[in-house]
């Protein structure tokens, strides 16, 4: 199954990190007001947790700007270890 909006993550086997205090957009706003969504997201308080955690496999991906995430490989050195996917309903 390959994800296309973030209300696919409902009952998917998937599980997504999200940073607490960053704002997703509406979308994932009226989202997370289901248990069904709550159940696939993973909140941790920053992008380095979101990273270890899909390194390790407790992850399947993460939500990020995609400014930030080049700024984190950069900085780390990790060019050619991530992959982006482009979510259509987030907003930016």
């Amino acid at each position: 199954m390959h994800l296309k909006t973030l209300s696919d993550l409902v009952g998917s086997q998937y599980m997504v990190g999200v940073e607490s205090g960053y704002y997703y957009g509406q979308t994932y706003q009226e989202l997370l007001k289901s248990a069904g969504f709550q159940a696939n997201i993973n909140e941790v308080i920053d992008l380095e947790k979101n990273v270890t955690l899909l390194m390790e496999g407790y992850l399947d991906g993460f939500l990020v700007d995609p400014n930030t995430m080049q700024s984190f490989i950069k900085k780390y050195q990790m060019d050619d270890e991530f992959e982006q996917h482009i979510c259509g309903d987030i907003q930016r």
